[in-house]
């Protein structure tokens, strides 16, 4: 780089004094400085141009605050992954299937999915649902009873009905391990309803329960990476820490193939 950057300036001495210059030299410094110049505006990769070019599929991501846990690392991750996806984040706090006069997820998917048109729509939902009897047509049913079970059941299947409704593709992504054991197991009921919902619809379905476990397949508050703690979930022992929600999201990705399509079921 040295010895080019010499010539060229004594080369430039030579002209500026009017002494005699070979021709071939100063071809040769000119053909230099055309290649210096193409090298620096050279097209991108080929792999960035496709990126650049391709369409971004659109990605709608519904739920509770854990949702918002997830949605905000996949965010993120699409970001540093350079994938052509955009991310639409509707999460709602404190919200879930059972409580619909406080906010009526069926309702409101109806909406989303015609003002956001996406792709894919992503569910993670339930948390709030725990303990809470479910009221159908006029009727109060206790939790975790047959009659609470079918109509959860039923709205579940709603829900991923009205994202399909506008040619989307459905990921459920299941709750994670709960840190007190009597709610823990409220939350694994709940996510064998949404597996076995998952299931008949032919959608994936992330199970979220054994992600963020220990060695024993139990839950986890941190993880170590390269010697040293790293949270998984917020001390309150039911909300995501980046590092879990990073997880998650990179699960719900695994889920997708190129261009944003939801991969065959395995």
């Amino acid at each position: 780089m040295k010895t080019n950057t010499f010539k060229g300036i004594g080369l430039a001495l030579l002209l500026a004094l009017g002494l005699s210059v070979p021709v071939q030299a100063v071809e040769q410094h000119a053909q230099a400085r055309k290649t210096s110049a193409e090298t620096k505006t050279a097209a991108p990769p080929a792999a960035a141009q496709q990126v650049a070019s391709e369409e971004r599929q659109q990605v709608l991501a519904v739920g509770d605050s854990l949702m918002g846990g997830v949605a905000q690392m996949l965010a993120w991750r699409i970001k540093k992954d350079g994938r052509p996806l955009q991310l639409t984040d509707r999460h709602k706090l404190s919200t879930g299937l059972v409580n619909t006069r406080f906010y009526d997820w069926p309702v409101q998917l109806a909406g989303l999915v015609k003002t956001a048109q996406p792709d894919v729509v992503l569910i993670m939902l339930g948390a709030n649902d725990a303990s809470m009897g479910i009221r159908d047509n006029g009727k109060t049913y206790a939790y975790g009873s047959a009659g609470w079970t079918e109509v959860y059941r039923q709205r579940a299947q709603t829900m991923i009905e009205l994202a399909r409704s506008g040619g989307a593709r459905v990921i459920w992504i299941g709750l994670p391990q709960m840190a007190k054991a009597d709610y823990n197991a409220q939350i694994q009921m709940q996510n064998r309803i949404y597996a076995q919902v998952a299931r008949e619809a032919g959608i994936p379905f992330v199970d979220s329960a054994s992600l963020l476990v220990n060695d024993k397949g139990e839950y986890a508050a941190s993880i170590s990476e390269q010697g040293k703690a790293v949270s998984l979930r917020a001390k309150d022992g039911v909300h995501l820490a980046p590092r879990g929600g990073d997880i998650l999201a990179r699960a719900a990705l695994a889920k997708l193939g190129t261009g944003g399509q939801v991969a065959a079921l395995q």
